[in-house]
């Protein structure tokens, strides 16, 4: 198992560590655009994959603003409000990777299981009310 571990830890560390290649490649090509003055507000950044890669790993709009807002401090249009305008443009948006029948089916089990388990739990109720009626009327000075 612990060999099992360590590759694991292995892979884990190399997708990060290929992670943060990636992320730093783009923010010295940012950088330089930057500086070279041919760069304001989002749509000129040109990080359309970045931001699919972003929102693809469940990063939300403000965290993506915030990175944006911290590898640019001087850029303008690098809001919450602005990276959601252009994702919604560009069609980027997080996909759940369930299909619609998949999503149907979910819902009727869940549904059935609620259904199941309010009679389940209603059958218990008549059956607690028969069982202290019986008992109201074993016992002489209850009555």
């Amino acid at each position: 198992m612990h060999a099992h571990g360590s590759v694991v830890d292995e892979a884990i560390r190399n997708h990060v560590c290929e992670f943060k290649v990636r992320y730093l490649r783009f923010a010295i090509y940012f950088t330089v655009l930057l500086k070279s003055g041919k760069m304001s507000g989002i749509e000129s950044l040109n990080c359309v994959d970045y931001i699919k890669e972003r929102v693809k790993n469940k990063g939300t709009h403000k965290e993506i603003a915030s990175d944006l807002q911290q590898l640019f401090p001087n850029s303008r249009g690098l809001s919450e409000r602005s990276v959601r305008r252009f994702c919604s443009s560009k069609g980027i948006h997080y996909a759940s990777r369930l299909s619609a029948p998949e999503v149907n089916e979910v819902v009727e089990s869940a549904v059935s299981q609620v259904s199941s388990y309010n009679y389940i739990l209603d059958q218990m109720s008549q059956a607690a009310h028969k069982i202290i009626a019986n008992l109201t009327k074993s016992i002489p000075c209850i009555r």
